[in-house]
C-alpha cells in the first residue's frame, strides 16, 4: 500500500466513497464498527501497517474532512512483528532509511528527541505537511527502528509541543 495516497486521506470517514474504494482496491474489507473496541484499529494488507480510527475526533481537537461515524486519524507502522514487519517505503523523502541517524540526515531537526520511556529506547518527532510523525527506537542509540507513527495532531499533541497550538 502506497502510504504518501494513504496520507491523503487522514481526516475522512471511512465511509467517504474516495478513501473506501482505495481501502477496497487494497484489498481491505474491514471498516470500523461501533461494536468494535476501542482504540478502533484496522490492520492493512500490507504487513505491519495499521490504520486507526476515532468516533468523535472533535472532541480531541482533530478537524474532520468528509461526513461518516469513524474517522481516520493515524497510520501505523510496525517494524518488530516477527511475523510480518513493515518494509516498505517511508513517507517525506525518507524511503529505506530507519536509523536515527539516517531519519536525521533526511528530515534534519526533530521537533522533540529524547528517551522513550515505553521500551527504554529513543524518539524523535516532527511536525510535516501538518501531521505529527513520531519514530520510535528501541535501543538508546536509535538503531533498530521500532515503530513509526504518522497522525493528524490532537489537543495532547499541541499541549506537548509536537504540533503547532
Amino acid at each position: 500500500m502506497n502510504i504518501e495516497s494513504l496520507i491523503a486521506f487522514l481526516g475522512h470517514s471511512s465511509a467517504h466513497k474516495p478513501f473506501d474504494d482505495f481501502l477496497g482496491s487494497c484489498g481491505m474489507k474491514k471498516r470500523p464498527r461501533t461494536t468494535d473496541s476501542y482504540p478502533y484499529l484496522l490492520k492493512s494488507s500490507c504487513p505491519g501497517l495499521s490504520l486507526g480510527f476515532e468516533d468523535d475526533p472533535a472532541d480531541l481537537g482533530i478537524e474532520r474532512k468528509s461526513a461518516g461515524e469513524f474517522v481516520f486519524t493515524k497510520i501505523s507502522l510496525d517494524f518488530t512483528s516477527t511475523k510480518e514487519p513493515f518494509s516498505g517505503d517511508l513517507p517525506f523523502g525518507v524511503g529505506r532509511a530507519r536509523t536515527k541517524d539516517e531519519v536525521l540526515a533526511v528530515l534534519g531537526s526533530p521537533r522533540t528527541q529524547g528517551e522513550n520511556p515505553v521500551d527504554g529506547g529513543a524518539g524523535i518527532s516532527y511536525f510535516i505537511q501538518g501531521l505529527v510523525c513520531v519514530f520510535s527506537y528501541a535501543d538508546p542509540a536509535g538503531a533498530c527502528l521500532s515503530f513509526v507513527s504518522l497522525s493528524l495532531p490532537d489537543d495532547s499533541d499541541r499541549e506537548f509541543g509536537l504540533a503547532p497550538v
